[in-house]
């Protein structure tokens, strides 16, 4: 097993136990007691991956047709800000993360008074795509990944490749998306990308879509659901030979699988009825929507196991 393989697995496992708690065996979905929303008053402000927006919208939408009379306020400013809202200033109930929480932000929410939980909603793929018309590119390695986001050009990566100039659209510094690239592809070490020419650092992966189909030179990186939007101006590219399914993205197999999750403090679940009742509600459901939008579904113990975490938060026994 390779190096990065490893460190991915390990990133995998981590996500499992900070989300989930105490996943249950038993492959039969929890249902939690779900409040009617036509009951619920008070708006929700939710910060974070802009890549995560589309799913948690979409819930949202979902829970106002059931009822629900507030108004659900976005903040798409990338993970690292989303918790930075969340921890520091308080101005956000709920963070939608593709990463775990790191230390030095738990230390600043406990400085708050604040003890954020995680819970997993799903799985994305962060899928390495070209513009449509490249023909010499089907397939990359693990270890050609690093220098393609840091060299000049195509044949610096593979000398069979094309001499063209390499373009390169990622995800920018604070999303989540970056956060786990750097750790592994390049051990957590960001400056050889930061300072890559011909580099676009996007927070929104429509962007980032956008800019490879209308770059013949171009190549990302972006969430699944980003490339079947854009599917018919983009090629996508392998890894090792494996291309996101559900599959290989819920067993790891493929490399650049990353978590979907979301984030709040015990004491908002108290306080604020329509925080615990969306959250509730979006954990109940979150399977019957998760795969329309592009996303995968997370394992049935993993999504139990954040439904535990959610029950344990509430001051309720699982």
């Amino acid at each position: 097993m390779s190096r990065w393989r490893s460190i991915l697995l390990l990133i995998v496992f981590t996500a499992i136990v900070a989300a989930a708690g105490v996943a249950s065996s038993d492959e039969t979905s929890i249902m939690l007691p779900q409040e009617d929303p036509l009951e619920i008053r008070g708006n929700i402000t939710v910060a974070g991956s802009v890549a995560m927006s589309p799913i948690v919208r979409r819930m949202y939408k979902r829970f106002v047709l059931e009822g629900y009379r507030g108004i659900m306020q976005f903040h798409g400013s990338g993970t690292a800000l989303g918790f930075k809202r969340l921890c520091q200033n308080g101005q956000a109930d709920i963070v939608m993360a593709s990463r775990t929480i790191q230390a030095h932000e738990v230390a600043s929410c406990e400085a708050k008074g604040l003890s954020p939980v995680g819970m997993n909603i799903g799985l994305d793929a962060l899928t390495l795509v070209v513009h449509k018309s490249n023909t010499f590119i089907e397939d990359v390695t693990e270890d050609e990944l690093p220098s393609l986001f840091s060299v000049n050009r195509w044949t610096d990566v593979n000398e069979d490749w094309l001499d063209w100039p390499i373009k390169r659209y990622i995800p920018a510094a604070g999303t989540g998306a970056f956060d786990f690239l750097i750790d592994l592809v390049f051990d957590g070490e960001a400056q050889s990308v930061i300072h890559a020419a011909n580099t676009v650092f996007e927070k929104d992966h429509e962007y980032i879509a956008q800019g490879i189909a209308s770059d013949v030179y171009g190549v990302g990186l972006v969430g699944y659901a980003y490339y079947k939007k854009y599917e018919s101006s983009l090629k996508l590219i392998t890894i090792e030979d494996v291309e996101p399914s559900a599959e290989a993205v819920e067993s790891a197999e493929y490399f650049l699988t990353l978590p979907l999750l979301v984030y709040t403090a015990p004491a908002f679940l108290r306080k604020k009825q329509q925080v615990r009742a969306f959250l509730v509600f979006l954990l109940n459901h979150i399977n019957e929507e998760i795969v329309k939008v592009g996303y995968f579904r997370t394992s049935m113990p993993m999504l139990n196991g954040g439904k535990t975490t959610l029950l344990k938060a509430m001051g309720k026994t699982p």
